[in-house]
């Protein structure tokens, strides 16, 4: 996952394709806010464990330029150390 200002994407494990995420802006909050105490630089992919959905109505002008959406239903973990095999 990468969240940041104007990001909010991410890249399944083992996939090319980036999707848009759209969750609640109660779920906004708590990301962003962690996302910032596990990040060391601007826009650092995080680890993201979640249940969630593809969706096809996109929320706002960014989510169109990715491959798709998915609905952020619950966040499992979140983590700086991504594992070898979503790299």
């Amino acid at each position: 996952m990468i969240y940041g200002h104007e990001v909010r994407t991410v890249r399944l494990c083992g996939e090319t394709k980036t999707y848009w995420l759209q969750t609640s802006s109660e779920t906004q909050t708590r990301i962003k806010e962690q996302s910032s105490q596990l990040s060391k630089a601007p826009y650092q992919p995080l680890y993201l464990v979640f249940t969630g959905a593809f969706t096809d109505e996109l929320e706002g002008e960014f989510a169109k330029e990715y491959d798709g959406a998915i609905l952020l239903k619950k966040v499992h973990t979140l983590s700086a150390r991504i594992p070898v095999e979503c790299k």
